[in-house]
């Protein structure tokens, strides 16, 4: 029999008050070296208002050695640029950072890993292959570093993002209109939806799901989207 745990308010309990509901920390870093043309405000706005204090990584090679605070338990990579939503070309993920802060978490036993990113692994017409396989290259990474972590107490899974001006995405008003129509509630993906998405996966309830993509794309595998033209 599967066990599952469920997130919704207990009767009698404020949403507040619920330990599963609890982010592993409060603090958490988004890291959006492999999101450039992202308005990452945005997403730390939807973040804070779910009340998480978002924090940039620290510089290559400082680690925290300015403060005796410890690092944050909770990490979110942004890996963004899907060429077909008109996103800017991503120079990827900082693998060496991403993966110091893991050990790290592994190291004390607890943390969180989220990839955000808006690599579906799908192809579309026009399209530069070698950009779409450096992005497939890096949610593989991530995968291989999940799999590292997870008997250590470090749990990661992923995000994918449909299209979304919010997060840097831009299509013709044109082109956008036809996207929409094969979104079943006809709307692009909010910062905030992203933001629900990411504090799902670093909140204490999540404590056995691993190595799995929780979609923010309003239901867009419920449908067939044409290929997207660049």
């Amino acid at each position: 029999m599967t066990h599952v745990h469920s997130t919704a308010a207990r009767p009698g309990t404020a949403v507040a008050g619920d330990p599963l509901r609890a982010p592993v920390d409060a603090r958490l870093v988004v890291d959006a070296t492999g999101a450039p043309g992202t308005p990452v405000d945005a997403l730390t706005d939807a973040l804070g208002a779910l009340g998480l204090s978002p924090e940039a990584p620290d510089a290559p090679g400082t680690g925290r050695t300015r403060t005796a605070e410890p690092a944050p338990a909770a990490y979110c990579a942004l890996l963004l640029g899907e060429e077909a939503y008109g996103a800017e070309h991503s120079p990827g993920l900082d693998r060496a950072r991403i993966r110091s802060a893991a050990l790290a978490m592994a190291s004390a036993g607890r943390g969180r890993l989220v990839l955000v990113t808006d690599a579906t692994g799908e192809p579309h017409a026009g399209t530069d292959p070698g950009r779409h396989a450096r992005l497939a290259a890096d949610r593989a990474w991530w995968q291989h570093l999940v799999t590292e972590v997870a008997g250590r107490g470090v749990v990661g899974n992923t995000v994918v993002t449909g299209y979304s001006p919010g997060l840097g995405h831009r299509l013709s008003p044109a082109a956008e209109a036809g996207l929409l129509r094969y979104l079943v509630q006809r709307r692009t993906t909010t910062a905030a939806d992203v933001a629900a998405g990411v504090a799902f996966l670093v909140s204490e309830g999540c404590s056995y799901l691993v190595g799995e993509t929780l979609p923010a794309d309003g239901g867009a595998g419920l449908g067939h989207i044409p290929s997207l033209p660049a």
